[in-house]
């Protein structure tokens, strides 16, 4: 298994400097070869993916739904990388652009999850419900959208310092690709809050507790809510929007990682 992630990892790396090497030196086939090597490590990340799937259902005593891959901060960032890696698959016919910064973005996340510690654990009892799945898979989804969006923010800022033109047709879908990003996200991000309140009502009997990961959501799920709000109502596009997209996408990571490493709270365990 630990092969197969290193290969993935290695393949993504290599696609990503050809990408750029034909990019530099204005070779198009060079850049074609470099995303088919994107999209075998695409198919080699999702068959990694499942195969931790089977050994964690194989090797522990768990529900199908329990042994996902999606605890921990290896198999969060490896499943969120690879949210990112078939977004940017799906989506490049139609926005070519996002492919210059969904490829370094899976590369990274995955990168960073090669550090963390890949043994397969088994779940703590408080962590054995059917809860567990939704709450955590609809995580997982949410903030692989607000990572696109956060990818497309990026894009948008880099094409406005080449001086283009904000009402063109590619920086007007790069605008809108971004907000459906953060509608979609939101959505899961949703669920994901309601579900866990669901989940500690059930385990210990409340809904709410002002846990630092609780609470750093709420945060993260208003900063959201606003953006939203100025996007629809003042009718805000373009650049600020772009800027909101990666501050919230900076938020998310703190609610992810910082909250678990610098804040102790009953999510520690996560």
């Amino acid at each position: 298994m630990h092969v197969l992630f290193s290969v993935t990892l290695v393949l993504y790396i290599i696609s990503i400097i050809a990408y750029f090497t034909g990019s530099a030196f204005k070779h198009e086939k060079l850049q074609k070869y470099a995303f088919a090597m994107f999209v075998v490590a695409t198919v080699a990340h999702i068959a990694y993916f499942f195969w931790r799937w089977w050994a964690k259902f194989d090797a522990l005593d768990l529900t199908i739904l329990n042994a996902a891959p999606i605890r921990g901060a290896f198999e969060y960032s490896m499943a969120f990388a690879l949210g990112v890696a078939i977004v940017v698959i799906i989506a490049r016919p139609k926005m070519p652009w996002i492919t210059s910064v969904g490829m370094p973005a899976t590369a990274l996340m995955m990168a960073f999850a090669a550090t963390r510690n890949m043994d397969i654990h088994d779940l703590m009892p408080a962590l054995r419900s059917p809860w567990f799945f939704v709450h955590a898979g609809t995580g997982v989804v949410a903030y692989a959208a607000f990572a696109v969006a956060a990818v497309a923010g990026i894009k948008y800022l880099q094409m406005l310092k080449k001086n283009e033109d904000e009402e063109g047709k590619t920086m007007i879908q790069i605008d809108r690709m971004s907000y459906r990003a953060i509608v979609f996200g939101m959505l899961f991000f949703t669920v994901t809050i309601i579900s866990g309140s669901l989940w500690a009502a059930d385990a210990w009997s409340r809904f709410w507790f002002w846990d630092p990961k609780e609470l750093w959501s709420l945060i993260t799920w208003i900063f959201y809510a606003i953006y939203l709000h100025q996007r629809l109502r003042k009718n805000w596009r373009g650049k600020r929007c772009a800027i909101l997209a990666i501050v919230g996408v900076g938020l998310v990571l703190f609610t992810w990682l910082g909250v678990n490493n610098l804040l102790y709270g009953l999510h520690s365990y996560s």
